[in-house]
């Protein structure tokens, strides 16, 4: 349904026409895949489309599709993106590879079935790379005000 939401509203829907629009997104889904698999049982989504009770994507890229449709794809396909690389730059080894696994699963979770609106945990990874790649930063211009402060004091030239 989102995906259709995001074919038919490229901008979105917003945060509250969603209300209005998405159930009609739902049951052109149902239609869709009830053609493809044959009969399914959609008792849920025809109570959740009747009532407007936990009407959502259920998921979060999902839900954001619904919200502000390209834009989302757009801007967390430029985080994550920017987020992998920042890993590359990292070169720790397995620390690397842990940063990785612990990244591809909020990426999964996120896909998958976890809504973080009210939850910032899928933001740890993001921030846990930052502060590591700023460490490293400090690290090397400390080294190098400290291989200048020794050449200025002794005159000799150290190689970094």
């Amino acid at each position: 349904a989102s995906i259709l939401s995001m074919i038919n509203y490229p901008f979105g829907e917003g945060y509250g026409t969603y209300l209005v629009i998405f159930p009609t997104m739902i049951e052109k889904a149902i239609g869709f895949m009830s053609h493809i698999f044959g009969d399914l049982n959609t008792h849920e989504l025809s109570q959740i489309i009747a009532t407007r009770e936990n009407l959502a994507a259920k998921s979060f890229y999902f839900n954001e599709i619904v919200y502000n449709g390209l834009f989302a794809v757009l801007f967390f396909s430029i985080i994550n993106i920017k987020a992998f690389n920042l890993i590359k730059l990292l070169n720790k080894g397995f620390e690397s590879y842990i940063y990785k696994i612990i990244f591809v699963y909020i990426i999964l979770t996120a896909l998958l079935g976890a809504n973080f609106e009210t939850s910032y945990q899928w933001l740890i990874p993001y921030c846990l790379i930052n502060t590591e790649l700023q460490n490293r930063n400090m690290m090397a211009s400390t080294r190098y005000q400290n291989c200048v402060r020794q050449e200025i004091t002794t005159g000799e030239s150290k190689v970094l």
